[in-house]
């Protein structure tokens, strides 16, 4: 059975939206004949199998080949938008090698890609385009083509390791909410995420990067000092997550861990290009609901935005907590 690799150097998020389509190769050749080459601690998203090998930030194009060689893929996807990946493919000398080419939205990679890769699938990639596809469907259509297949189904998302909860045991749970700087892009001021956490039932719990634990502190009342959640394992905070009736979260990896574990989300996107990553980069394949944050213009714009965002938890809480429960 040929061998085949998947380039994937990229955040959480990404590499979570790639897992339906390195499932189906994994269905297809055999999860022993599948390497994923991730980014610094997100080997553990595909557990034990298939195998994978993580590359630091600094990771060079030659040593990105020599992990795609040592295992002899023939094949290899180039999921990631990097110029080391597309470069550690080519330097690998597998005989197939299959990525995207965003033709004229970015010319000059359109370029890179035609060197570097022998197999290549049309996207749009910019924000002025409406996109077409979810980002788990481009995988799937990816990888579609290096099967040569019309079409593959790739599913929800997953952590290899990990198994999915059952629905029932989260329904009357806590409401989660991810704190997080991006939050405050566009100009929004620091008080935003004290009063977006002021709207959320006394047993909820909000997940805090390691990092940012003094900041979370210092930003809330001393009220929510025990309800904080921070966990430095990814494993652990999927776990901790999947018990939430559902999550409120700014557009970040977050999202795409609770999909993962079918925790439901409330996701805010910023408004600028919503139209391109609203559909490209919303929750997949768990009940959501969208709110588009503008850019902050006072007080009145962030009224509106709490108003939105209570509005929306009122009618997940109607859908998850009433008498037809999901």
């Amino acid at each position: 059975m040929s061998k085949v690799a998947v380039v994937r150097l990229d955040a959480l998020g990404d590499t979570l939206l790639s897992t339906p389509a390195i499932d189906v190769l994994c269905r297809e050749l055999g999860s022993e004949n599948v390497l994923v080459v991730t980014s610094p601690g997100l080997g553990v998203v595909f557990g034990q199998s298939p195998a994978h090998r993580e590359v630091s930030a600094d990771g060079s194009e030659d040593e990105i080949a020599s992990h795609l060689k040592d295992f002899g893929a023939r094949t290899i996807y180039v999921f990631s938008e990097k110029k080391r990946a597309l470069r550690g493919a080519y330097l690998s000398g597998a005989p197939e090698r299959v990525g995207f080419d965003p033709g004229w939205t970015q010319p000059l990679r359109s370029l890179e890609v035609r060197r570097y890769l022998t197999s290549r699938f049309p996207i749009v990639n910019s924000l002025d385009s409406n996109s077409r596809y979810h980002e788990v469907e481009r995988y799937c259509r990816l990888v579609a083509k290096g099967l040569s297949k019309k079409s593959v189904n790739g599913g929800r998302l997953k952590f290899f390791g990990l198994p999915r909860p059952a629905v029932g045991r989260r329904l009357v749970g806590p409401v989660g909410f991810q704190w997080a700087g991006k939050w405050l892009n566009d100009g929004w001021p620091g008080e935003l995420l004290a009063e977006l956490v002021d709207l959320l039932p006394e047993d909820s719990l909000i997940f805090v990067p390691p990092l940012e634990e003094s900041e979370a502190r210092a930003g809330l009342p001393e009220k929510w000092w025990d309800r904080l959640v921070c966990c430095a394992d990814l494993l652990e905070y999927a776990t901790r997550l999947a018990d939430c009736r559902y999550l409120v979260s700014i557009d970040t990896g977050a999202v795409h861990v609770a999909s993962a574990m079918g925790v439901p989300v409330l996701d805010v996107f910023p408004e600028e290009g919503a139209h391109h990553t609203v559909p490209r980069w919303r929750p997949w394949m768990t009940p959501h609901r969208v709110v588009l944050k503008p850019a902050y213009n006072g007080g009145q714009s962030m009224e509106d935005l709490l108003g939105k965002i209570e509005k929306e938890m009122h009618h997940l809480d109607k859908i998850l907590l009433g008498p037809v429960a999901i």
